[in-house]
């Protein structure tokens, strides 16, 4: 294929990078093949490109998606790696989708209570040093779970968790789990299990309360002991 231009068009990106992996392992010397490597390096661009365009959704199906958008974290691009083996095969009765972190900070900047973000909120319970992380974790989880809370995410996420539901069903039940945050799958640091997972979760309104009791995790009294036993400073 290396030496065959016409074969080489008709590759996309995860064959050629295939075919590169190949041709380590046998010993093939691929920098004498110019236009294998110029055809290689148009795809990269092209997935680059639509990388970043993408970078603004909120939405991702893992069918759409592979380990080359770590933006949204190192476990959802390595599940839709999953998605996406054997050519296109879907793994049989699995389907997902990932709200990206943008939505998740968005919610942090954008619910207010009287008049201040939910992030300054957290903020300054993380900063109270009389309060015990049992309590922080607590005082945190009440937040994302009050009623204002809870009627905010209704509208914020209605057309994102809507899209989900009419894609998977509207009668499908559901498990709704952390994507990870950036130091998940760090080799010194062992975060997996660390945040909360919902199942069972069925309807708008029970994956309304199922993403928020995720979300409220990231702040849960096991990461708080795991950071500070890690000497892991900033939440992620």
């Amino acid at each position: 294929i290396i030496g065959n231009k016409n074969a080489i068009d008709m590759q996309d990106l995860s064959d050629m990078e295939g075919i590169v992996k190949s041709a380590e392992i046998l010993g093939i010397e691929l920098n004498a093949h110019s236009y294998f490597n110029e055809r290689l390096e148009k795809l990269r661009q092209e997935q680059r490109l639509n990388i970043e365009a993408r970078k603004k959704e909120r939405v991702f199906n893992l069918e759409t998606i592979d380990s080359s958008y770590l933006f949204l974290s190192s476990k959802a691009s390595k599940l839709g790696d999953l998605f996406n083996l054997n050519q296109g095969t879907k793994i049989k009765g699995v389907q997902g989708f990932v709200l990206a972190s943008i939505v998740f900070r968005g919610f942090l900047e954008n619910f207010k209570i009287e008049g201040v973000s939910l992030a300054v909120h957290i903020q300054r319970i993380l900063d109270d040093e009389n309060t015990q992380i049992k309590d922080k974790a607590q005082k945190i989880k009440e937040l994302f779970m009050s009623q204002q809370a809870v009627a905010f995410a209704k509208e914020y996420l209605k057309e994102n968790l809507e899209f989900i539901l009419k894609e998977l069903g509207f009668d499908t039940i559901l498990i709704a789990r952390s994507a990870a945050c950036d130091v998940e799958d760090a080799e010194s640091l062992a975060y997996p299990g660390m945040y909360d997972s919902e199942p069972g979760v069925y309807g708008f309104n029970g994956l309304v309360i199922a993403v928020l009791k995720v979300w409220s995790s990231v702040w849960n009294e096991k990461v708080f002991l795991y950071r500070e036993y890690s000497n892991v400073k900033e939440l992620k």
